[in-house]
């Protein structure tokens, strides 16, 4: 049987059957390298596998296990203490908006003071001023304060 055919009646992927076969040698007419059917499909199946592999506790436990973690992750989201992506995405959004309103209304806001200004120093530590202000109003959220917009 040629690993195409092996391919066809399997779904397993040529390179699945090749990394799978590379113990096996085939026999090779002309182009084709075939292989005895009786000896690859249980390679390929992984037919040498009885009940008897699997521990039974061992997979109770770990279904015990996988049940209870997505449990906790459905509490943890229930409580707001676990969001999902859209609702991060939301705030993450509504953020990066603030800081931009707020950076965009510094011109504004002290153009003219700057305009009366005559030394090149007195701008720079206005700007100085006005910008860690801005900064200080992003860092400003009070622990919970993320938590109460997701209410």
């Amino acid at each position: 049987m040629s690993t195409n055919k092996l391919h066809e009646l399997t779904g397993k992927t040529h390179r699945t059957i090749k990394a799978r076969l590379e113990t096996i040698e085939p026999v090779i007419e002309g182009r084709s390298h075939l292989y005895e059917s009786k000896t690859v499909l249980p390679l390929l199946y992984d037919a040498d596998k009885t009940a008897g592999d699997y521990d039974l506790e061992q997979e109770r436990a770990r279904l015990a296990k996988e049940q209870a973690d997505g449990k906790a992750l459905d509490n943890a989201r229930k409580r707001k203490e676990q969001l999902d992506v859209p609702t991060m995405v939301e705030l993450v959004a509504g953020e990066y908006a603030f800081v931009r309103a707020n950076l965009i209304a510094i011109p504004g806001k002290y153009s003219r003071r700057l305009a009366l200004m005559d030394s090149p120093t007195e701008v720079q530590e206005l700007l100085m001023e006005v910008v860690t202000e801005a900064l200080k109003e992003l860092t400003a959220d009070e622990p919970g304060s993320i938590k109460s917009r997701c209410d």
